[in-house]
Order: structure tokens, then C-alpha cells, then sequence
């Protein structure tokens, strides 16, 4: 049985932290209908990155409904990994605040 288990919607999509008996810190994204899809483990109390390594540093990659939810937050994991980002949505305003937001933590501006 877990130690802590945290849940947080937004929308269709849950994010679940789990942390075990032995300080596993694993997180895992839900989508409404489909199956949990692990984002990340590490040791409780070890500081670090909390991305997987995906060696997808230097590749391109379009994110569709990028301007909220899951599609933002796909965003913002890939731009960690070191993509260059193409990112599309309805709402131009939350695209240009995700693309600034992105270069502001050292990421390559996305292409709105």
C-alpha cells in the first residue's frame, strides 16, 4: 500500500503522485478511457531533474492543443528534453505565453 497518493485534474487527464514505503516518488498521467502512462520515478528527497532522459535533444516536434492541459504539458516536458517545438491551438494568447514561458527557462522559442 502507498504512503501518499496525490491526485490533480484538469480536464480529461489526472496526474497521480504515488510515494511508496520506500521513498519512490512515481508519477503517472491518466487519460479519461485509456491507460496510466508513467511521466517519472525518483527517490523521495533527492533533488534533480525530474525527466526522463529521451534522448530527443535536438529533434522537432509539433504539439497540437499546446495552449492548455495535456498538450501544454507535453509541451513543456519536451522543451526540457531539448526540442525545438512547433505548437498549435485555437488561442494564440496561451500559445504566446507558453512559448515565452518556454525561453524564459532557457528553452528554444517554439514556432507559433
Amino acid at each position: 500500500m502507498p504512503k501518499t497518493v496525490r491526485k490533480r485534474q484538469a480536464g480529461a487527464c489526472k496526474v497521480i503522485t504515488v510515494i511508496s514505503l520506500t521513498g519512490l516518488v512515481t508519477t503517472l498521467v491518466h487519460v479519461k478511457g485509456l491507460a496510466y502512462w508513467p511521466l517519472f520515478q525518483r527517490p523521495l528527497g533527492i533533488s534533480g531533474s525530474t525527466t526522463m532522459d529521451l534522448q530527443l535533444s535536438g529533434k522537432t516536434a509539433l504539439v497540437t492543443g499546446a495552449s492548455v492541459g495535456l498538450g501544454r504539458c507535453m509541451a513543456q516536458m519536451l522543451a526540457r528534453e531539448g526540442c525545438e517545438l512547433a505548437i498549435v491551438a485555437r488561442r494564440e494568447s496561451l500559445l504566446d505565453s507558453l512559448a515565452q514561458e518556454i525561453q524564459d527557462q532557457g528553452g528554444v522559442k517554439p514556432l507559433v
